[in-house]
């Protein structure tokens, strides 16, 4: 409740969710070109990344591989340091 009324009085999404308990599920959406997401993961699958950021690359890398099979059978993508 103090959430919603956060956002009616023009608090960013983002501030007001500090509100929230640490176990309510948040949804994101990205999008981006190949080129975007290569980079993407070749800075945040490097074992010099945060190991939160890497698990998340890692599972968008998965998804990327499954959607681009060709593409991504072409390259090391965990590896990071391939562009």
């Amino acid at each position: 409740e103090i959430y919603f009324k956060l956002l009616e009085a023009g608090v960013a999404k983002e501030c007001a969710r500090d509100i929230l308990p640490g176990c309510t599920t948040t949804v994101l959406t990205f999008n981006g070109s190949l080129r975007s997401w290569l980079a993407f993961l070749n800075v945040r699958c490097d074992h010099h990344a945060q190991k939160e950021v890497r698990t998340i690359a890692e599972a968008i890398g998965e998804e990327l591989e499954l959607k681009m099979p060709n593409i991504f059978s072409t390259i090391n993508w965990r590896k990071g340091m391939f562009m």
